[in-house]
């Protein structure tokens, strides 16, 4: 389902004020980014997610984004997510990648943990 800006923002500050966990899987023209963690910053035209032991930041300038319930998602998002994931917003950038923020079940993810960051 498609998500208008404002509304994708609000769900971001949503998952910051709750600490929900989170799952950032950035698939770029040239890199390959997967990191789990919290919303750590929402502003107007970025996001930042961080862990213990990285930190990322997702510029949102002319994106366009989609909401996904885990219910009604394709299979692929389940592989992407390795967990269970409550929802997922992708991201289509203008650089023609896409990035995926799953918003994950609370008994799949470990504060704290710095092996929940990877990086390719």
């Amino acid at each position: 389902m498609e998500l208008a800006f404002e509304d994708a923002l609000d769900l971001f500050r949503g998952w910051r004020d709750d600490t929900s966990q989170v799952a950032f899987f950035l698939d770029g023209t040239e890199a390959l980014v997967k990191i789990r963690g919290v919303v750590t910053q929402v502003v107007e035209d970025e996001i930042v997610v961080s862990n213990d032991a990285a930190r990322v930041r997702l510029g949102l300038k002319q994106a366009g984004f989609h909401y996904q319930d885990s219910r009604e998602g394709p299979h692929f998002l389940r592989q992407i997510s390795e967990s269970d994931f409550r929802c997922c917003i992708e991201v289509c950038l203008p650089t023609d990648s896409r990035c995926f923020i799953f918003e994950l079940e609370k008994s799949t993810f470990t504060p704290g943990n710095s092996r929940n960051a990877q990086m390719q």
